[in-house]
């Protein structure tokens, strides 16, 4: 996932520091009691994401216009147990082994957006088709900046919740065997209890990009993963490692949902982070 940084850093104007630092947010408690997957906070939060940013200004100047390598992914959260001991769960798939890119890893529904779609209809489509997901039991919430996934693409995220009847919804999901081979459920409080960042330094060949550049990319960790549908062909692992664009995507989704003060913190720790790489 190094390309879309390369290209960003390529039209930057007036890029005269010797450092530039990209960051995924570092301002996450240390467990998940502080994030509520409420509507309200991702509808007061979400303004702050899709502000103008190094990471959404190619995808602003290509003025929204879907191509063939455009994708949607459905981030679906859903709340789970008594009403004294609620949790905020989400929900991810495996990719079939046999799938021809990407095999093995952990995803988000989602696919290419095709002619005439809108994000949102893209999103909830391909879920349709990989986990079974009726359209009817979900609420959209809206979607998240785009995330570049190549030189090309773009995926868009689009949030959404399951509001009723939960446990039978979710029972009633189903494998696609060519794409999906595991459903699962992960508690949110367990994903940020184990978060960590490796931190990259990258250099382009040309004389633009030649600079070093620092980003940060996110790692997730379900070690209590609830398994909702398991294709015949494979065996469940019992947890799973949540990396790359998967990572990516859950960590935007989760900043929709930070309280107030995060954004002060996050600042906070991008300085202290960055000041760190370049006395390197």
């Amino acid at each position: 996932m190094l390309f879309p940084f390369r290209f960003v850093l390529s039209i930057r104007i007036g890029a005269a520091l010797p450092h530039s630092f990209c960051s995924f947010s570092d301002a996450f408690p240390s467990s998940g009691d502080r994030i509520l997957i409420r509507r309200e906070n991702f509808i007061r939060n979400r303004p702050r994401l899709l502000k103008r940013n190094e990471k959404s200004l190619l995808a602003e100047n290509r003025q929204g216009i879907p191509t063939a390598t455009d994708c949607a992914t459905l981030v679906l959260f859903c709340q789970l147990g008594s009403p004294s001991a609620e949790e905020s769960w989400v929900l991810f798939t495996q990719r079939a082994k046999r799938m021809k890119h990407h095999a093995n890893e952990i995803s988000f529904p989602g696919g290419r957006i095709e002619q005439g779609e809108s994000v949102e209809t893209a999103a909830i489509r391909e879920a349709e088709e990989e986990i079974g997901l009726d359209r009817n039991d979900v609420e959209l919430w809206g979607t998240l900046r785009p995330l570049f996934f190549g030189e090309a693409g773009v995926v868009t995220p689009v949030v959404a919740t399951i509001g009723q009847n939960v446990e039978q919804l979710l029972a009633s999901l189903r494998c696609a065997d060519a794409e999906v081979q595991n459903i699962f459920m992960a508690s949110v409080s367990d994903l940020l209890a184990r978060i960590h960042y490796t931190t990259f330094r990258f250099s382009g060949k040309s004389s633009v990009d030649k600079m070093p550049f620092f980003f940060r990319m996110p790692i997730f960790h379900s070690t209590k993963p609830r398994l909702l549908c398991n294709s015949s062909l494979v065996n469940c692992p019992e947890k799973f490692r949540i990396w790359g664009l998967t990572a990516r995507t859950l960590l935007e989704a989760l900043n929709a949902f930070l309280p107030e003060d995060a954004k002060e913190r996050e600042a906070s720790e991008l300085l202290r982070t960055a000041k760190a790489d370049n006395s390197c």
